[in-house]
């Protein structure tokens, strides 16, 4: 039986979901993928989040997928009433919900506006011709690999890489076509067949001194302003991030300071010792900008998570928050690293649409096997930190 992998995460889950379905639809030949997992600037000048968006010659469909492993997909986890807008804004004449367990009735009851066509598919529905032609292992792409417990190798190109021993575990006894492995380890079983695009890029290009360094750089051969290695670093150091203002993070690195292995609550209490009445979920993106950036650590503790100051953390928290340090630390950061080269030199207008939509053309020779994650809340929490420290 052929094994299609899947990240171990429920998140991570849904949007390797949304890549197999939309990979299907590339590879049937019926169908034209226009638009892979991304936000899209409506006709009315608002940004959409979609699944995906594809064409045949009746319609252009806005995908809505749902990877539930024991339940059917309701109203609440769709928002159709979203979803429809969202269509009708982008051009859309039909969506096409798809879920791994199907619908309850309230969604397939679910009145839609009489100017979309609108259909709903399960797994089921798809299944046979998804697997039909596949043995062994294939990723969410549905590029093909053999997989031992310590290599992985691309059938169609013979890129392979090595890791510790593991082995993929079942899913579920329902959909035994699906296995699941750690996170970061599917997402590079699915960049798999562009690892000899990276190595070419590593070794072609063009020499350019670097007036500021004083050093001769390779600048590889590429279709973007960015590298695919350029893409996936930018893309590795986004995932988690979500917009806070710096007074923020910087309260919330001062409450760990007087906390060793401490919780979200422990968190929250010390902000409110310091006048912040700030809830759970803006004191869970403070603590993710200061992970992502190094300056905090976090420990599974049963069902609780704990975070502590990491090393550079406390240098810059312990005696006072140390402003220089953290737009050091900010500088060097990916993402923020990259919108600084767009708008200093390459001109980009320091705003959220402009940014977003140079992004989106950046990553455009890598799709699917690279994503921008530059969308509206991410670039509005970046422009605020670039007002704040600047370039």
């Amino acid at each position: 039986m052929a094994h299609i992998v899947m990240p171990n995460t429920a998140t991570e889950q849904g949007d390797a979901f949304e890549d197999l379905i939309l990979s299907y639809y590339q590879r049937s030949g019926a169908v034209a993928v226009s638009e892979w997992s991304t936000y899209l600037h409506g006709n009315s000048g608002q940004w959409w989040q979609c699944d995906g968006i594809i064409e045949d010659n009746r319609h252009r469909y806005l995908i809505e997928a749902k990877f539930f492993r024991d339940r059917p997909a309701t109203p609440r986890d769709i928002d159709p009433a979203r979803r429809q807008s969202a269509a009708l804004d982008t051009n859309c004449t039909a969506i096409r919900y798809i879920s791994l367990n199907g619908f309850n009735a309230e969604m397939l009851d679910w009145k839609h506006s009489p100017d979309l066509d609108v259909e709903f598919l399960s797994w089921p529905d798809l299944r046979s011709d998804i697997l039909a032609g596949l043995t062994g292992y294939a990723s969410a792409l549905l590029d093909e690999f053999d997989l031992t417990d310590t290599k992985a190798t691309a059938r169609q190109t013979e890129n392979e890489f090595h890791f510790e021993a593991f082995t993929a575990q079942p899913f579920s006894e329902q959909f035994p076509e699906f296995v699941i492995v750690p996170d970061r380890l599917e997402l590079w079983l699915r960049r798999m067949p562009r690892l000899a695009l990276r190595l070419s890029q590593s070794r072609n290009g063009t020499f350019w001194y670097n007036e500021k360094s004083g050093q001769v750089d390779l600048i590889p051969e590429r279709a973007s302003d960015l590298s695919l290695q350029e893409a996936w670093q930018i893309e590795d150091a986004f995932s988690g991030y979500a917009a806070r203002t710096y007074p923020a993070v910087r309260a919330t690195a001062q409450a760990l300071v007087q906390l060793e292995d401490g919780t979200v609550r422990d968190v929250q209490e010390r902000l409110k010792a310091m006048d912040w009445d700030t809830g759970p979920d803006g004191i869970r993106n403070s603590l993710d900008c200061l992970l992502l950036l190094g300056l905090a650590d976090k420990q599974l503790d049963g069902r609780v998570m704990r975070y502590r100051l990491s090393p550079l953390g406390r240098g810059y928290a312990n005696g006072g928050p140390d402003d220089a340090l953290f737009a050091q630390v900010l500088k060097n950061w990916p993402p923020y690293h990259a919108m600084c080269m767009a708008i200093n030199e390459k001109r980009v207008a320091a705003l959220a649409d402009d940014l977003i939509t140079y992004f989106r053309r950046q990553y455009a020779p890598y799709t699917p096997y690279a994503k921008s994650l530059f969308n509206p809340n991410k670039t509005d929490g970046l422009l605020r930190l670039y007002r704040y420290f600047g370039a």
